[in-house]
């Protein structure tokens, strides 16, 4: 992916690493396979792109990573101990990043959507015994009282890419409609 990018455009300023996967699942009763899926997925494969990207980044002096982590980064979700613990990697992910790569003029910061109207959530919300129910739950944990809209968390997106947020590395930003204040 990296080698083509370069071919076509000759440098990597930005990336975005935004990939998921969600498996219900306790401690107990969640499978290794599960496990190992979801942390292949959500983890890994950021890692990856931020171990092969950088190194263009360094190589142009700058670049920007912003990675998409969850609010079940900062509180979990019931039954979901692989998809909470690989989002709360993606954080621990981020900070490392920032710190080791800032002399370099790369910045990287987090991302924390909660309760986005995207077809994961959609497909989880159709999962449930009663998805309306399931649905109106998600809505009232909010203080906002709804979901959001993936055109928000592309704002946030958009601004920790920009040179408008030149001085900011390192941060975990929440776009979550208030859950994880609470």
């Amino acid at each position: 992916m990296v080698i083509k990018v370069i071919e076509t455009y000759k440098k990597v300023d930005i990336l975005v690493n935004n990939a998921g996967i969600a498996i219900k699942g306790d401690v107990i009763n969640v499978t290794e396979q599960d496990w190992d899926k979801i942390m292949n997925v959500n983890l890994k494969g950021v890692f990856l792109c931020c171990k092969y990207v950088i190194p263009e980044m360094i190589a142009r002096n700058g670049g920007v990573v912003v990675n998409v982590a969850s609010d079940v980064a900062i509180l979990a979700h019931k039954n979901y101990v692989a998809y909470n613990t690989s989002k709360s990697g993606i954080v621990g992910l981020t900070k490392s990043i920032a710190v080791d790569f800032a002399s370099k003029n790369i910045r990287a910061n987090c991302v924390c959507p909660g309760g986005i109207e995207t077809p994961m959530a959609t497909a989880v919300l159709s999962r449930e015994e009663n998805p309306e129910k399931a649905r109106h739950i998600l809505e009232m944990a909010r203080p906002l009282g709804r979901l959001g809209k993936p055109g928000e968390v592309a704002y946030a997106m958009l601004y920790l890419a920009s040179d408008e947020s030149s001085y900011t590395t390192g941060a975990i930003i929440s776009v979550d409609g208030g859950h994880t204040i609470q």
